[in-house]
């Protein structure tokens, strides 16, 4: 990222510096007050730019959340296709993705705070969510997912089951815990490698004695 920047002309340098600043500072005020009650003047405020400076970059504060959105999910969809690249079995592809989301989630706070928003439906937003390129990814993400389970239902390394009820389980399954775990213990706390087991065992092992 830095040496791309560095072969940038200094003009170019400065405008790429002022987007990501005003990205920076709408996602502290989103995860903080949630898209409904944050204003573009407040944006403006919190990156040290006038208003006008925005519109040079976003038409729209609803055009700011998509980008915001659309580089999480892009995020994801690049891990979980090398994760798969670089993984035998559902498994290890589970373990490793795991840790990615806890990683992701105690490294990207604020941005964490945004997509359990939106995941949950908390935010009563006037448009569609996703815009086009996030529904792109999140429909990718899925059939990614879809394919790995029906060749692990086939190897017989997990039992036969509904692929799509699993696939919207597993998040709704891993975010929640992690929210409810950093309210109880705090993120300084959290042992990933261990809370990873942990998941991966009862996923796979459950907790009824055989």
């Amino acid at each position: 990222m830095i040496n791309s920047e560095i072969k940038l002309p200094r003009r170019e340098r400065e405008k790429l510096f002022r987007r990501n600043e005003i990205l920076e500072a709408a996602t502290k005020l989103f995860a903080e007050k949630g898209y409904d009650y944050t204003t573009l003047d407040e944006i403006a405020e919190k990156a040290e730019f006038g208003k006008g400076t925005i519109y040079n970059y976003f038409k729209s504060k609803e055009e700011i959340f998509h980008l915001i959105i659309e580089q999480i999910f892009e995020g994801h969809f690049n891990i979980l296709s090398e994760a798969i690249k670089n993984t035998n079995t559902f498994k290890d592809l589970v373990t490793i993705i795991t840790e990615d989301i806890f990683k992701f989630c105690l490294n990207n706070k604020e941005q964490f705070k945004i997509l359990v928003q939106v995941r949950t439906n908390n935010l009563k937003l006037g448009f569609k969510k996703c815009s086009d390129k996030c529904a792109y990814y999140d429909k990718e993400i899925f059939i990614m997912y879809k394919d790995v389970l029906v060749k692990s239902i086939k190897s017989g390394e997990i039992v036969d089951m509904d692929t799509d009820s699993l696939i919207i389980f597993y998040p709704s399954f891993v975010f929640p815990y992690i929210v409810s775990l950093i309210s109880f213990k705090g993120e300084e706390n959290i042992d990933i490698k261990k809370e990873v087991l942990f998941l991966n065992n009862l996923i796979f092992n459950g907790i009824l004695k055989r």
